[in-house]
């Protein structure tokens, strides 16, 4: 939090939800690193069809904070393939 939050704004539109919060994003192979090893035991080998080996967690770290009345609508997140990691 002493790096402190940017402001990530987004209007609604057909492509991306509203989004109102504050963020801090940064790139971590360790963090990435050691949050996989905690949920990697709840994971499957594979997602997806073509099945596509699950490798770990992206590096690009980031963390949102919400104060009243900011929000982040409705969406569904992408995947990242991450070439330092063996994706393509």
């Amino acid at each position: 939090e002493r790096r402190g939050f940017d402001e990530a704004k987004q209007k609604a539109n057909s492509v991306y939800a509203h989004r109102d919060n504050g963020r801090i994003e940064f790139n971590s192979p360790e963090v990435a690193y050691q949050i996989w090893l905690r949920m990697k035991s709840f994971m499957p080998e594979s997602v997806g069809s073509p099945a596509r080996q699950v490798l770990g967690c992206s590096p690009r770290i980031r963390v949102y904070r919400y104060t009243k009345g900011q929000r982040f609508g409705q969406h569904v997140d992408g995947s990242r393939d991450e070439p330092e990691m063996g994706g393509r």
